[in-house]
């Protein structure tokens, strides 16, 4: 590996740059950055300072495939599963109709949604924890009342929280039936796509959040290198490293096992201060080149410590020069958390 010794020349970066079609200053593609993220991970931190302006670009592509893998199969797999809304309202979910300001249906009707339990019981008007027999989040359709809720434990009354509580009539014209479901079916997929869009921005914020943490993890690592990145390229550098842990949580998670998850996560970080080394190992910097930098910082310079014969105006001199070199100092240090 050819290193270079002018920190801010990155057109000599070129012997460490990822090499292939649409690889070079600026002209990776997004799914190229992707796979330099989980494969070609030595060259991560050079892609990552190349590609600043396509940065945002690939939040927007992480937080999208998390929001499809998380949330957008599992929804599609259980609507393919029911054949679809119009047949779930016409075959599945029994006959229901709102008379009297009361909702009727002809039987029990239970479903899983995701995380959600979804019971239809008009031979009560209500549920009440006594109705529920395990934990969970629950949507709850009785003959008056349409709640949501949260049980944490169906044997401690304390855990029972009630999200939203509102009565049928508000919810349910009269003549309220199948068919009147099926018409909304437009909706409900629009309000599918707003909760896919929700869960891609929390996705989005959520590693964001991260790469920080990250970038102050590992900044001496990614300040005292060859590479002349700052503050804020190493957190799209981090950023960009979770790939690979970000890949593993998600995919376990899909699993719905909390203790899988838990072992996932500590993985993902495992996993993502490994890349964050790998790809930092290439551009380290040597010995010399920290102590230099560390003098710069300190603003010492050995030249003076045999000047204490000379006259003022050397001093003066020298001063100056010291000035000079602490500005110089003073502006590399900033430039290192900017």
């Amino acid at each position: 590996m050819n290193y270079f010794t002018e920190q801010n020349d990155l057109n000599k970066l070129d012997g460490i740059s990822p090499k292939g079609p649409g690889f070079g200053k600026g002209k990776a593609s997004i799914l190229e950055m992707f796979v330099t993220s989980i494969i070609k991970v030595k060259n991560l931190a050079v892609t990552s300072m190349e590609n600043r302006s396509k940065f945002v670009g690939y939040v927007i592509f992480i937080a999208l495939l998390v929001a499809f893998m998380s949330y957008g199969v599992p929804m599609a797999s259980k609507i393919i599963s029911f054949g679809g809304f119009r047949n779930l309202f016409s075959e599945v979910v029994p006959q229901v109709k709102m008379e009297d300001g009361a909702l009727k249906a002809e039987q029990t009707f239970e479903m899983k949604a995701g995380t959600i339990n979804i019971l239809l019981n008009t031979d009560i008007e209500e549920f009440e924890l006594e109705n529920l027999e395990y934990s969970g989040m629950y949507v709850t359709i009785g003959s008056q009342r349409t709640k949501m809720l949260m049980v944490t434990d169906v044997d401690d009354p304390s855990t029972y929280n009630v999200i939203y509580n509102y009565p049928n009539t508000l919810l349910f014209y009269d003549g309220f039936n199948n068919q009147s479901l099926m018409t909304m079916i437009p909706f409900i997929y629009i309000a599918h796509l707003i909760v896919f869009t929700l869960e891609a921005v929390i996705v989005a914020v959520k590693y964001l959040i991260l790469a920080f943490v990250y970038a102050l993890l590992t900044r001496a690592m990614t300040a005292f290198s060859k590479l002349s990145m700052t503050f804020s390229d190493a957190i799209r550098f981090c950023f960009m490293a979770q790939t690979t842990g970000i890949l593993i949580v998600n995919t376990v998670s899909s699993f719905g096992q909390p203790l899988l998850e838990i072992i996932a996560s500590i993985i993902g970080i495992v996993v993502t201060f490994v890349v964050i080394a790998s790809a930092m190992t290439p551009h380290l910097a040597d010995r010399d080149f920290i102590e230099n930098l560390l003098n710069k910082f300190s603003g010492d310079d050995d030249d003076d410590d045999d000047d204490d014969s000379d006259d003022n105006d050397d001093d003066d001199k020298n001063n100056d020069q010291n000035n000079d070199h602490n500005n110089y100092s003073s502006d590399d240090f900033d430039k290192m958390f900017k």
